[in-house]
């Protein structure tokens, strides 16, 4: 059950969200306008997210996404405590993955949490997340399996 104390918690962090997100907005509509250098963007970006972007990836996002998906991808924040994840929240992650296929920044952030939790790369837990074969269950089953090859 959410607290009052947890739901004013989360409110907060949606609203700072939402303000470091307009804040990378403009560092990078200033860069594109060549009213900043790569290097000053970067560092900018760095400063407010604790994310670094290399150069190439600043300069050609928009070929593959937009400058909304780019943001959200850079403002989206780590899941701390991998190691905590339990079954019941693993099935969460599966769920909510497969709920936001098209939205980068939460298919990332929560592969990312899978892998260093069941010690598979980012993509093996994608594959195996998002095959619609398989049940949340069935896929978590997968993700706990160990398929390391021993020497």
């Amino acid at each position: 059950m959410i607290t009052n104390d947890q739901s004013a918690i989360g409110q907060t962090y949606l609203i700072l969200g939402k303000v470091m997100q307009q804040q990378v907005k403009q560092i990078i509509l200033d860069y594109e306008a060549e009213q900043k250098t790569a290097g000053e963007a970067i560092e900018e970006i760095w400063q407010l997210t604790g994310k670094s972007i290399d150069p190439c990836t600043l300069a050609d996002y928009w070929g593959s996404q937009s400058l909304d998906d780019f943001v959200d991808l850079i403002c989206m924040p780590a899941l701390e405590n991998w190691q905590q994840i339990d079954d019941n929240t693993a099935l969460q992650l599966i769920c909510e993955i497969r709920e936001n296929i098209c939205r980068d920044s939460i298919v990332q952030r929560n592969c990312e949490a899978l892998s260093k939790r069941y010690g598979k790369t980012e993509g093996e837990v994608y594959r195996i997340v998002a095959n619609e074969d398989w049940s949340p269950e069935e896929a978590l089953t997968e993700l706990k399996r160990d398929t390391r090859i021993y020497l």
